[in-house]
């Protein structure tokens, strides 16, 4: 009865991606209130990664250093997994998304939200 769920490695990648997904965003969040700098995730299908922004846009070409290292922080998305919801999320110099609207974000059937008002995930 444990075969099924032993064969089935799309649902234990899709909860690796999530909590991995989880972390950069939370990440982002503090970074952009200890540093009072705006910070951006940018998702793609294939992509997530943490930028600082620089005005009214992204600076991809400025990323977020992954915590204790200087390589960017960024996330390649599994094989088989899908990555849904919005293609942005901007965290102001107070940790809260702009524009201030629950960010709906989804990884296969799993979805979780960046709260409008606080930027937490859940």
């Amino acid at each position: 009865f444990a075969l099924p769920r032993l064969t089935d490695r799309r649902a234990l990648q899709e909860r690796g991606f999530r909590d991995q997904l989880l972390a950069l965003l939370q990440h982002s969040r503090k970074t952009a209130q200890a540093q009072r700098r705006e910070v951006c995730v940018l998702l793609t299908p294939a992509q997530v990664r943490a930028v600082y922004a620089a005005g009214a846009a992204c600076n991809a070409a400025a990323p977020l250093a992954t915590p204790g290292s200087s390589e960017a922080f960024s996330l390649a998305v599994p094989g088989g997994v899908t990555l849904g919801g919005v293609a942005l999320v901007r965290f102001d110099t107070a940790g809260t998304p702009t524009p201030n609207i629950d960010h709906v974000i989804s990884v296969g059937a799993n979805a979780f939200t960046v709260s409008r008002e606080t930027g937490i995930v859940f």
